[in-house]
């Protein structure tokens, strides 16, 4: 391991809340559909929460890029930190009453966390790490998060059926194993926080005003709205796929766990690899185009499917189309962006829904 990484402190301690975060999260992800179906909401009404969520998911990101520099990197962290632990309380509530309101506050407060989190990785990275050892920690912490969700959610399903497929003690230990992050949380705040209220960076207005000319700007218009459209037709289906798989073909969750750890085994060794594959052949719109058809049929195949052992197969294709489409589509874009935009520009595409 790089002997830099050992010596920054900050860095150390940021990797050991992120790693028990993403473990107390993995936790309950292979028994999420069967909480979701225990709840009794129609599909309709879980499809308009999950778009609501969403939404805000999206518009939160610019003002939370912003937020960082101006009240701390780590206090800002510790903002998701506490949506965490408040989603997983409504988690635990709609078990019991109102499912309906206390579902849809669960899953707002997981988007919005998510919408933290997804700049967070990277500004703390970037203020906190020398250039040269940027991509080696991004790509360091990247994978100890792989490891962790491929292996918490073993354990959960374990739990799961040793606790007499109880989700609220499950949903319980998975936020008594995320208070234990408030260690490293604490130490970071007190000792390693830097705040920069003078520092030079883009406003929110700015980066609203400059949405429209991207959406205009030529060699991004057409991409930018495959990616829409992309977007619209996995978000109506990727939402119901476990659900499916544990309503329809009765799959249990040691055999969602596994699903998952196929397609983490798939990203672990795939994302590099494709990622160095077009950028030696520069043919980027090739293999966005070999992403899609491969994403075709694996959505046909998984109507066709009737057991578990086809959906093995079908999790691997998708993965593909994931490992594939995931870097290059951000590659492409950046590429076709700075051509017009300065680099610090670039990462609005991404905040419209790109990947």
């Amino acid at each position: 391991m790089h002997r830099n990484l050992y010596l920054n402190k900050p860095i150390i301690y940021f990797i050991a809340t992120l790693s028990i975060l993403t473990f107390s999260i993995a936790l309950t992800s292979s028994i999420y559909p069967y909480y979701v179906l225990s709840l009794k909401i129609d599909m309709t009404t879980y499809g308009l929460i999950n778009t609501l969520s969403s939404i805000i998911n999206i518009f939160l990101r610019i003002p939370f890029s912003t937020l960082f520099p101006r009240i701390g990197y780590f206090k800002s962290y510790c903002i998701s930190y506490i949506l965490l632990i408040l989603s997983r309380f409504f988690y635990i509530a709609s078990i019991f009453l109102y499912p309906l309101i206390m579902f849809m506050f669960a899953r707002i407060f997981m988007d919005m966390r998510y919408a933290m989190i997804s700049t967070a990785r990277t500004a703390v990275v970037t203020k906190y790490v020398e250039s040269k050892n940027r991509a080696f920690t991004l790509g360091f912490i990247s994978s100890l998060t792989i490891v962790f969700s491929s292996i918490s959610p073993f354990i959960g399903s374990y739990l799961y059926e040793k606790l007499d497929y109880n989700f609220q003690q499950l949903f319980s230990i998975s936020i008594l194993i995320s208070l234990i992050a408030i260690i490293p949380l604490i130490i970071l705040v007190r000792k390693y926080e830097i705040i920069e209220r003078k520092e030079k960076s883009l406003g929110i207005i700015f980066q609203i005003k400059m949405i429209p000319k991207i959406i205009a700007y030529k060699d991004l218009k057409e991409i930018f709205f495959i990616s829409m459209i992309d977007g619209f037709a996995w978000s109506i289906s990727g939402n119901f796929f476990q659900i499916y798989l544990a309503k329809e073909l009765s799959v249990k969750p040691s055999e969602l766990a596994i699903l998952n750890l196929i397609e983490n085994i798939i990203a672990i060794f795939g994302l590099t690899y494709i990622g160095h594959i077009s950028d030696r052949l520069r043919k980027r719109v090739i293999f966005l185009f070999i992403s899609e058809v491969l994403g075709i049929f694996s959505l046909l195949f998984f109507i066709m499917a009737t057991n578990v052992f086809q959906i093995f197969f079908i999790w691997i294709l998708q993965a593909f189309v994931w490992i594939i489409w995931s870097p290059i589509i951000s590659a492409y874009i950046s590429e076709k962006a700075e051509k017009f935009f300065s680099k610090i520009c670039t990462p609005n595409a991404g905040r419209m829904g790109l990947p």
